[in-house]
């Protein structure tokens, strides 16, 4: 009954319209209740209405305000979103809270120093929450299936990790589980959705992929790799770099694994290079050549890994004005002059060059 009182406080058009504070929103006491009811969907669905109908016109038009409101909400919709079992959601809003967005809150942004230490443990959370089932519910959501950017949910790998693949929560957190029951679901999940051709958006066939490398599930490889090379076809190479075009690097270096998949690996890499040479962070692409030069090595191309190398250098190069580049041999004075006789950092990076792309001391027969 209450349930009820509360759907018909909210109406469809004005949402909570009523006040600026997520927490003490009818749509979020509306979640609650369901979810006590044990209607997770309904949930989900009530605190993402809630918290994307916010009426924030009290904020006036104070510099900075609005979006501290918003941060404060992002943080407590995420929280609700994580208690309900919703880790996806959860994660998607945790993001938000970042320095960009804190940035944007000027004169606010001070006091909230401890709403981004809390984000990020909430992330940190959300992250190990992800079950099988749980991304098998996310995948069979109509209204959540895959429609984001990034709902692999990669992230440029650290530049200070000694192995800096690119890598997805999703998977990575997919995979990890050994339960037999949950493995046979997910391929039967993955396989309903690329053989009803509900998903035009390539992470589902990324996912299957590598799903179906570890299972060694060949029909499922197989047609999650016909649809990914379907989906190539139908959509040419955006301008815009959208992460899940970088994220076909991972289905793309799985492809190389095999004999018989080599062609749409090559196309699937091409892709994904294509995308982070678009994009601002150099992490991606460097990252890519990186590990393609040592995919080429253990495939006997020393050809492939000298051209793969030459561009991993040539995008430190390109980066090295702007970015500190950090050579062992290298090291600044207290005064931040470089000590004589040292080489600039370019001079530095182009012997680095030489060093690595020479047959005989780096590159195996």
């Amino acid at each position: 009954l209450a349930a009820q009182l509360l759907e018909g406080s909210i109406s469809k058009d004005t949402g909570t319209r009523l006040t600026a504070s997520f927490s003490t929103s009818a749509g979020r006491r509306l979640a609650i209740l369901y979810h006590r009811l044990g209607q997770t969907e309904a949930a989900r669905l009530a605190v993402r209405q809630a918290f994307e109908t916010m009426d924030y016109s009290v904020s006036g038009n104070v510099s900075g305000y609005l979006e501290y409101m918003k941060i404060g909400n992002l943080n407590t919709a995420a929280e609700e979103l994580l208690r309900i079992g919703c880790p996806f959601d959860a994660l998607e809003y945790f993001e938000q809270i970042n320095d960009q967005s804190v940035a944007a809150a000027g004169r606010y942004a001070t006091s909230l120093k401890r709403t981004v230490e809390t984000a990020k443990a909430g992330k940190a959370r959300a992250i190990a929450a992800i079950t099988p089932e749980s991304v098998v519910q996310h995948l069979q959501r109509d209204s959540m299936e895959l429609s984001a950017k990034n709902n692999l949910l990669i992230s440029p790998p650290p530049t200070e990790n000694k192995d800096p693949r690119i890598t997805s929560v999703l998977i990575e957190r997919l995979i990890a589980s050994n339960d037999e029951a949950s493995h046979q679901q997910v391929a039967k999940t993955l396989q309903r959705l690329l053989t009803s051709n509900r998903s035009s958006n390539p992470a589902t066939a990324t996912i299957a992929v590598v799903w179906a490398a570890k299972t060694d599930n060949k029909s499922l490889l197989e047609l999650a790799f016909k649809s990914l090379d379907r989906q190539l076809l139908a959509s040419p190479a955006q301008d815009a770099v959208e992460l899940n075009e970088i994220g076909l690097w991972i289905p793309a270096r799985t492809a190389f694994g095999f004999e018989e998949y080599q062609e749409i690996g090559e196309r699937l890499a091409a892709r994904a290079t294509t995308a982070a040479e678009a994009s601002s962070d150099d992490r991606w692409l460097i990252s890519m050549m990186k590990e393609r030069g040592e995919l080429a090595i253990a495939n006997g191309d020393r050809k492939l890994a000298e051209e793969s190398w030459s561009r991993l250098l040539d995008a430190v190069l390109a980066d090295s004005s702007d970015t500190s580049v950090e050579l062992s041999t290298i090291k600044a004075d207290s005064d931040g002059t470089r000590p004589a006789g040292a080489p600039a950092a370019g001079s530095a990076l182009e012997e680095l060059r030489k060093q690595l792309l020479t047959p005989s001391t780096n590159l195996a027969p």
